[in-house]
C-alpha cells in the first residue's frame, strides 16, 4: 500500500534531526494519513493480506519484500526527486483483480516502477501474459528484482525481463499492451510515460489497458488526461483501490466511469 506523499527529498520536515528520523517520523506520519483516507476497515484488510505476501515469497523462493525511502538510492536519470517510497503491492489483492477484470490475452504486461519485482511475479503467473516486462530506475530495487526474476524463472513459463531504466525515457513496444504502475512517482511524471504510450497507441493501434493502484483519489492532471481514453473503471479488491483506463480504438469516445465514484 503506498500512502506516501510526493515530496522532494531534500525536504527537512525535522529541521537538526538526522535524515533517518525525519524518514521515520514521516513513514508513521503517511501511515496515519492512509488510515484516515481508505478507513479503519479497508487500511485492516490490506494489513491483513501481508500473510499472503510472506506465503508467496515462500512459495517461490524469493524476496519481494520491500519499503523503501528512495533518497539514499543510486538512480539512473534525473528524476530521483519525483518519486515516491517505493512499496510492494499486496499479492492477494492483485491477484484477484487480475484474474477479475478483461484484459487483452497473450500480451505483455510492463510494471513502471516495477521494484523488486512482485507484480511481475504475480502477472507471469497468473499465466495471462505472453511476456512480463518491469521498468526500474533505482539501482538496488533493480539489483534485487532481477535476482527474485531469475530464481522464480525455472517455476514460470511466461517470458520475463527487467530494465534499468526511468519511466520516463521508457519507449512503448508494439505488443505493449497492459500497463502498470503502483503510484510510483509525481503524476507529472507518469504522464510523460502515458504520452508515449498515447503515441505508441497511433503508429500500432491495439487494446490497451492502464491500470494505477494508489489508495487515494488520482491527481487531477491525471485524470484529466486521461479522460481523452475510451474508459475509466474503479475496481476494490481486499481495501486497495485499482483504477483502471483503457484505449481501444483511435476514434473512441471517452465513456463515464464505472463503478465506485472517485
Amino acid at each position: 500500500m503506498n500512502w506516501t506523499y510526493h515530496f522532494n527529498y531534500n525536504f527537512d520536515c525535522c529541521p537538526g534531526r538526522p535524515t533517518l528520523f525525519n524518514s521515520f517520523k514521516k513513514i508513521n506520519f503517511d501511515i496515519i494519513r492512509g488510515i484516515l483516507a481508505c478507513g479503519i476497515r479497508d487500511s485492516y484488510r490490506i494489513f491483513r493480506s501481508g500473510g499472503d505476501d510472506l506465503e508467496f515469497d515462500f512459495k517461490y523462493g524469493v524476496d519481494t519484500n520491500s519499503y523503501e525511502d528512495l533518497f539514499s538510492h543510486r538512480v539512473v536519470g534525473s528524476n530521483k526527486n519525483w518519486a515516491t517510497a517505493y512499496k510492494s503491492i499486496r499479492v492477494k489483492p492483485f491477484q484477484k483483480l487480475l484474474n477479475a477484470i478483461d484484459l487483452p490475452e497473450n500480451s505483455t504486461f510492463v510494471d513502471l516502477g516495477a521494484g523488486t519485482g512482485r507484480a511481475l511475479l504475480v502477472a507471469a503467473h497468473s499465466k495471462r501474459f505472453g511476456q512480463v516486462k518491469g521498468i526500474e530506475f533505482s539501482a538496488q530495487l533493480y539489483t534485487q528484482g532481477l535476482k527474485n526474476l531469475e530464481i522464480a524463472k525455472p517455476k514460470c513459463a511466461t517470458k520475463m525481463t527487467f530494465v534499468h531504466q526511468d519511466i520516463a525515457d521508457f519507449e512503448p513496444e508494439a505488443n505493449d499492451q497492459v500497463f502498470f504502475s503502483y503510484d510510483p512517482c509525481h503524476a507529472d511524471l507518469l504522464l510523460k510515460c502515458l504520452k508515449k504510450i498515447e503515441m505508441s497507441h497511433r503508429q500500432f493501434p491495439r487494446d490497451i489497458a492502464f491500470i494505477y493502484c494508489i489508495n487515494f483519489k488520482p491527481n487531477l492532471n491525471l485524470i484529466e488526461y486521461l479522460s481523452n481514453w475510451s474508459q475509466c473503471e474503479l475496481q476494490k479488491e481486499e481495501g486497495n483501490r485499482f483504477y483502471i483506463w483503457r484505449l481501444k480504438s483511435l476514434d473512441s469516445p471517452a465513456e463515464k466511469y464505472v463503478g465506485a465514484p472517485l
